[in-house]
C-alpha cells in the first residue's frame, strides 16, 4: 500500500511540474485553483453562515458544484492526439493601441498534447479540433498517357503525420491532401509523358525516387504542419483495358505458334494439315490446357508439371489421328 501511495504521489508531482512548465501554463493552473478556493469559501459562507444550514450539507453542495466546475477549467486529450482550443478573448491580428507588438502577434489558438491539462474557461473546445497524430493514409490511383500512346496505370502512397497541429488546422486536411495529391500527380504525369510505355514500366524504382525527392523538397512542415516519412509507388503497369488487349495478343501469338508446330509435325509424317484445321486444333489444345491447369491449381508444382508433360505427349497422338482422318 505504501508503494502505491508513493507511486501516486510521484505521478501527481510529475503532472503538476508539466502543468507549470511555462508562464502561460502557470496562469491557467493558478486561475483554476483560485476559482476553486473561492468556491470553497463562498459556498459554506452562504449556506452555513447566512442561511444557517449545517456545514456538512454546505460541503456536499460545494462538492457537487466542484464536479461541474472541473470541465471548464480542465481538458483531457486522448492518446496520439492533440487539441487546438480557441481563446475567445483574443482576436488574431486585431489588438488595442495599448497592446505591444508581441501581443498583437499572439495567436488565439492553443495546442494541448495527450493527457489532462488546465485551461481557461473562455477557451473554446470543438470536437473537430482534436487532431489525430497517427500516420494518416494518403494514396492515389491514376492513369497517364505515355509518349507512344498507351495509358499507364499508377498506384502510389504517401501517408503523412501531423507535426504542428495549429499550422495543420490553419490549412485544413482537405487542402493538405489536395496539395500532396497534385504534387505526386505532376511528377508521375511528367515522367510517363516523356517515356515510351515499355520503358516507363521498367523504371518504376526511378519514378519512386522522383516522388520521394519531390515531397522532400516541399516545405510541408513550415507551410502545412505535416511530415511524410514514407513514399512508395506500389504499381506501375498498363491500364486494365490495355492489359486485356495485350493478353489477347499473347493468346493469338500462342495459338499461331501451336498451329505452326502441328503443321510442321504433320508435314514430317507426310500428312499435311491445313491452316484452318491447325488453328482449330491449336484452339482446342490451348483451351484444354487452361482448363486442366485450373483443375490442378493448388495441388503443387509436381502435379502441374506432370499435367503439362502429359498434354505435350497427347498433342502428338492427336496430330496423328487428325492426319489419318485427313
Amino acid at each position: 500500500m505504501k508503494n502505491w501511495f508513493t507511486g501516486l504521489f510521484n505521478n501527481l508531482k510529475a503532472w503538476l511540474e508539466r502543468q507549470v512548465k511555462d508562464d502561460e501554463s502557470k496562469r491557467r493552473a493558478t486561475c483554476a485553483v483560485v476559482c476553486w478556493i473561492m468556491l470553497l469559501i463562498l459556498i459554506p459562507s452562504i449556506f452555513t453562515v447566512w442561511l444557517g444550514i449545517r456545514l456538512s450539507f454546505s460541503m456536499a453542495i460545494w462538492a457537487g458544484v466542484m464536479s461541474f466546475s472541473i470541465q471548464p477549467f480542465m481538458v483531457s486529450v486522448p492518446e496520439y492526439a492533440a487539441l487546438v482550443t480557441i481563446n475567445l478573448l483574443k482576436h488574431g491580428g486585431v489588438a488595442d493601441k495599448e497592446k505591444t507588438e508581441a501581443k498583437k502577434r499572439e495567436s488565439p489558438l492553443k495546442e494541448y498534447q495527450t493527457g489532462l491539462s488546465f485551461r481557461y474557461p473562455w477557451e473554446q473546445v470543438k470536437i473537430g479540433n482534436y487532431i489525430n497524430l497517427r500516420l494518416l493514409p494518403l494514396g492515389m490511383e491514376e492513369s497517364y498517357p505515355a509518349m507512344d500512346g498507351p495509358e499507364m496505370h499508377t498506384k502510389w502512397q504517401a501517408p503523412y503525420r501531423v507535426k504542428y497541429p495549429i499550422k495543420f488546422i490553419g490549412v485544413g486536411r482537405e487542402a493538405v491532401e489536395d496539395i500532396l495529391r497534385k504534387a505526386g500527380s505532376s511528377v508521375l504525369s511528367a515522367f510517363i509523358a516523356g517515356k515510351e510505355a515499355e520503358e516507363a514500366k521498367k523504371e518504376q524504382e526511378g519514378m519512386e525516387g522522383l516522388l520521394k525527392d519531390k515531397f522532400a523538397s516541399m516545405k510541408l512542415e513550415e507551410e502545412c504542419g505535416v511530415e511524410i516519412p514514407v513514399v512508395s509507388l506500389a504499381d506501375l503497369d498498363y491500364e486494365p483495358e490495355v492489359q486485356k488487349v495485350r493478353a489477347s495478343q499473347y493468346v493469338a501469338r500462342k495459338l499461331k505458334q501451336i498451329a505452326r508446330e502441328l503443321q510442321a509435325k504433320g508435314e514430317g509424317e507426310g500428312k499435311p494439315i491445313s491452316d484452318s484445321d491447325a488453328l482449330t486444333n491449336a484452339m482446342i489444345i490451348h483451351g484444354k490446357a487452361n482448363l486442366n491447369v485450373n483443375e490442378v491449381k493448388g495441388k503443387g508444382g509436381n502435379a502441374l508439371a506432370a499435367l503439362l508433360m502429359g498434354m505435350a505427349q497427347g498433342s502428338g497422338g492427336k496430330n496423328k489421328e487428325g492426319g489419318n482422318k485427313k
